[in-house]
C-alpha cells in the first residue's frame, strides 16, 4: 500500500508542477518557477522511492516462490 501512495504522490506533485509552469508562463512570477522545480524534483525523488519499493518487493517474491526461477536469474545477472 506505501507504494502506491508514493506514486499518488508523484502525480499529484506532476500536477502541481505542471500547474506552476503554466501560471509561470503567463503571469512571468519567480516564485511560480521556483514551484516548478520543487514540485518536479520532489516528484522525481517520489517516483525513484516508488521504483525502489517495487523493485525490492518483486525480489523478495522472486526468492521465496520456487516457480519463478527465471526471474530469480533476471536478479542474479542484473
Amino acid at each position: 500500500m506505501r507504494g502506491t501512495a508514493v506514486l499518488v504522490a508523484a502525480l499529484v506533485l506532476a500536477l502541481v508542477a505542471f500547474v506552476a509552469l503554466v501560471n509561470f508562463v503567463i503571469s512571468g512570477a519567480d516564485w511560480s518557477l521556483y514551484i516548478v522545480f520543487a514540485a518536479a524534483g520532489l516528484g522525481l525523488v517520489c517516483f525513484i522511492l516508488d521504483w525502489v519499493h517495487k523493485h525490492r518487493a518483486d525480489k523478495s517474491e522472486a526468492a521465496v516462490r520456487p516457480d519463478q526461477e527465471a526471474l530469480r536469474e533476471v536478479f542474479r545477472e542484473g
